[in-house]
């Protein structure tokens, strides 16, 4: 697994990666970057689809956000996990979540854990 967004890094992970982790981009934009490095995986004789893709996504709060302008991966356990799932309908097959920032201790991460992971699964991912 290769990280990467710059033209040489895709190259090199559509040469010789087993898959991509990009960090915190909208789906769309990982969709697309995605779609290049498969692309270009079978200009080099690989099968396109032998690369995969594990997106990374830091979250600093689950606070609702009520603007109309939220970014991807702000807001609370169902928009972030709005998120999520658009990653995985663009071809994300695993996404890991990491949140330190938006728990005081450690009672509150678990509690955060437990409430996205339903969040997620309430999506369908």
């Amino acid at each position: 697994m290769l990280a990467g967004t710059t033209g040489k890094a895709l190259d090199r992970i559509s040469r010789r990666g087993d898959g991509w982790i990009p960090v915190a981009g909208p789906a769309a934009e990982t969709g697309a970057g995605l779609a290049r490095i498969r692309e270009k995986a079978a200009e080099y004789g690989r099968d396109p689809q032998s690369v995969g893709c594990i997106a990374q996504v830091i979250v600093s709060s689950f606070e609702r956000v009520t603007t109309a302008e939220r970014t991807p991966y702000t807001g609370d356990f169902d928009q972030i996990a709005e998120d999520v799932a658009a990653l995985a309908e663009v071809g994300v097959e695993h996404v890991f979540v990491t949140a330190p920032g938006a728990s005081r201790n450690l009672e509150h991460l678990l509690e955060n854990a437990a409430g996205f992971h339903a969040a997620v699964r309430a999506a369908g991912v």
